[in-house]
């Protein structure tokens, strides 16, 4: 199995005293805001428990046994949520966008426009989890992102999002 490789050494020496010095420079938070949206695109992660951030491995190094402060990993997050790759939820939860629900939406739309399947019903289950998408990017996408990309599909007027009881 391939693992994500971890922070290094260098990206932690200045941020880990971020607590001490109150200020880091733009390009060690760039940097990890990168790292950590590299790693959840790595894992497919787009819920974050904002209690257990911190122990996540992007967090970690364990060769030199450091990890992120939790106030630390709030000021990547806050910074994320800043450049629109993080969405809070509430106090405790955030989304993580290493691709926006634009995007997605654009994925989603050429396939439907390659697939033939303009003005036909697809449900979630086959967008996500169906046979014809398997070599998609969108498959296995997370229900609350796709649903944030099929509402800028509505909001282009290129998707109708249905509801059949429990059923979308």
């Amino acid at each position: 199995m391939i693992s994500f490789p971890g922070p290094g050494n260098i990206i932690f020496h200045h941020f880990l005293h971020y607590k001490k010095i109150k200020m880091f420079s733009k390009f060690n938070l760039k940097t990890w805001c990168n790292l950590v949206i590299d790693w959840g695109k790595f894992h497919n992660i787009v819920q974050l428990d904002v209690a257990e951030a911190p122990s996540l491995d992007v967090f970690k190094n364990t060769d030199i046994k450091r990890n992120l402060s939790p106030e630390s990993v709030l000021v990547v997050l806050d910074e994320l949520a800043q450049r629109g790759n993080l969405e809070w939820t509430d106090k405790t939860k955030a989304l993580l966008f290493w691709r926006s629900p634009a995007e997605w939406a654009e994925k989603i739309y050429s396939w439907v426009q390659n697939a033939n399947r303009v003005n036909t019903v697809c449900t979630l289950y086959e967008l996500t989890q169906g046979d014809e998408t398997v070599n998609e990017a969108f498959h296995g996408l997370d229900e609350v992102v796709l649903m944030k990309a099929l509402s800028y599909l509505e909001s282009k007027n290129h998707a109708e999002v249905m509801n059949f009881g429990d059923s979308r």
